[in-house]
Formats: structure tokens, C-alpha cells, sequence
């Protein structure tokens, strides 16, 4: 299924309108504020939405006392702090409104054509409670359990053959994550799982989180 369809002018129900798009530019830091990429985004004009025309739009983030509590349990387990990102996150949720969006700039459809959003994207006002909806449904099935009372904080555990235990700890922040793992091998299949599905996802061990350094050191005996 693609982000748009192309519908008629004619099929806008009463009560709706086409709203405009814009483009941001920004770039995104390490946690020494150095630049790690260049993105430019494409966003729905959001203030345009009517009111009723959208449904629920809190997404729950984060706190940083919920990544200080990982990174305090990795440090006294041993284990390693993993990242990984769901590149384009909202453009995998469906949009369940009807939402028609313009073409930016001085980009035109033929006349008569409009766009309608199939997928949820940057900008509206739903998009954020969409695509959490979405990945925390995914995580339950996947095996997570929540853990806490903003819906941010899952854990997994895994009893092996050999009759050890693995665990995977994460925290959400949007399409952000941070991870804790026991076991490398179990982290790696998580993310093979969620890239097949998501697309596309990044991930690999944590040096910033939150535009936050983190740091390993190892004390010897």
C-alpha cells in the first residue's frame, strides 16, 4: 500500500478540505553536538486540520528518569546499551481518517485530482498516537510485556535450552528506542524481526541517547 491515492476533487466529503504541505530542514547530533546526517522532511500543514476530523492525537514519550533507570541497569548487570531508529515510522501507520493533502510548492495534479493520505504522515495532528498504536501492538505479539504506567518501558524475557535466561529492556521515544540486552544474539533477531516488518530500521550499540552521551567503563579486578 502507497502513502497517497489519487481521488476526485468530487469524492471530498462535506466538512473536508485539502490541506498544504511544507518543507523542514534539520539536522540531527550526537551527544557532542556534532552532525551526524542532514534530513529534510516533507510535512502536512497540521494547523490546517478541522477539529473532529481527526481522532486521538497523544503519542506517550520517553521520560529521561525511564533511560537514567535502563542505563542503571545496565551498569550493574554488565550489559550493553543498544539504539535503534524505524526510519519513516509514521508513513507505516494507516491513516483511518480521510485526509486529503496538496502537492508542495508549485507541484500541481491534473485538475479535478486530489491526493488522499492512505498512510499516516509528518505533520498531522493523529500521526504520532498512530504510529505508537501501531509499534506497541507489534511489541506485545512480538512477546514484550509493559512495564510501566506511560506505556513507554517493555521487557521481554526468554528462558534458553541450556536453562539460562535472556531478557531485552527497551525504551520508546517516538520512532527512537533504547535497548538492554543479555544476549547479543537475542538483540539481533529482534531487530531482524522489526526490520522485516518496519522496513527499514537502524540499530546498533549506544554512545547518545535524548542528545546524551553515554559512556562504558569497565573496571578490572
Amino acid at each position: 500500500m502507497g502513502t497517497f491515492s489519487i481521488v476526485d476533487e468530487n469524492d471530498i466529503p462535506p466538512g473536508h478540505k485539502s490541506i498544504n504541505r511544507y518543507m523542514s530542514f534539520e539536522s540531527k547530533k550526537d551527544g557532542d553536538s556534532n552532525i551526524l546526517e542532514y534530513r529534510a522532511h516533507c510535512n502536512a500543514d497540521g494547523r490546517q486540520q478541522e477539529v473532529g476530523s481527526y481522532g486521538d492525537t497523544f503519542a506517550p514519550t520517553s521520560k529521561f528518569s525511564c533511560t537514567r533507570l535502563i542505563c542503571a541497569i545496565a551498569a550493574q548487570e554488565g550489559l550493553t546499551l543498544y539504539q535503534f531508529d524505524v526510519k519513516g515510522a509514521f508513513h507505516l501507520a494507516e491513516c483511518k481518517e480521510r485526509v486529503y493533502i496538496n502537492l508542495p510548492g508549485k507541484y500541481r495534479l491534473p485538475k479535478g485530482k486530489v491526493r488522499q493520505c492512505r498512510r499516516l504522515f509528518y505533520g498531522l495532528k493523529q500521526a504520532a498516537h498512530g504510529w505508537n498504536q501501531m509499534f506497541v501492538k507489534w511489541l506485545l505479539d512480538y512477546g514484550f510485556v509493559n512495564v510501566d504506567n506511560d506505556g513507554v518501558t517493555f521487557v521481554k524475557n526468554v528462558n534458553e535450552d541450556d536453562g539460562t535466561k535472556s531478557k531485552i529492556l527497551l525504551s520508546i521515544h517516538v520512532d527512537d528506542g533504547l535497548a538492554v540486552c543479555s544476549d547479543e544474539a537475542m538483540y539481533k533477531e529482534f531487530i531482524a524481526a522489526m526490520s522485516k516488518d518496519f522496513v527499514s530500521a537502524t540499530a546498533g550499540s549506544s554512545s547518545g541517547f535524548w542528545a546524551a552521551r553515554s559512556s562504558r567503563i569497565v573496571k578490572r579486578a
